[in-house]
């Protein structure tokens, strides 16, 4: 676990209108708990919102970091990062796994390697559903801290 790291888990439904509270807990986290990487998926609004809040706050926060997480990798193609990002991860161990299972897998990953969870899980069928409860489980273990929305 990376207690300065935050990852993000949301619908990609998400309405704009979570915007600014994400942005607020963002900034939260920055100041009060000294969080300086944020991994951010690229599927759906609530990914768009996140990396568009994150990447506002580098301007006031220059220090942080914004990664992209890649669940596709291939050493032949260039990886193109949105503005304001400082890089792409892509975990470890998953290039071994079927192509269908990368992004389930990548973000397992991440709640696995992180200290923080920023979320917008309204249902619990689905994958954001089902990554908030393998969260759930890693939070009462003391292991991760979740964050809903």
């Amino acid at each position: 676990m990376c207690i300065h790291r935050c990852f993000f888990v949301g619908h990609r439904d998400a309405p704009s209108s979570l915007y600014e509270h994400l942005k607020a807990e963002i900034r939260r986290l920055i100041i009060s708990e000294n969080v300086q990487e944020f991994v951010i998926g690229s599927y759906g609004s609530f990914d768009a919102l996140a990396s568009s809040a994150a990447v506002r706050l580098k301007s006031e926060f220059p220090d942080i970091r914004i990664l992209r997480l890649l669940p596709y990798y291939h050493p032949s193609c260039t990886i193109l990062l949105p503005d304001g990002f400082d890089g792409s991860l892509y975990p470890e161990g998953l290039e071994s796994v079927p192509k269908r299972f990368s992004i389930i897998r990548a973000n397992q990953y991440m709640i696995e390697h992180c200290g923080y969870l920023i979320c917008f899980v309204r249902h619990s069928f689905g994958n954001s559903g089902k990554l908030l409860e393998f969260a759930s489980k890693k939070e009462q273990k003391g292991k991760i801290h979740i964050i809903r929305l």
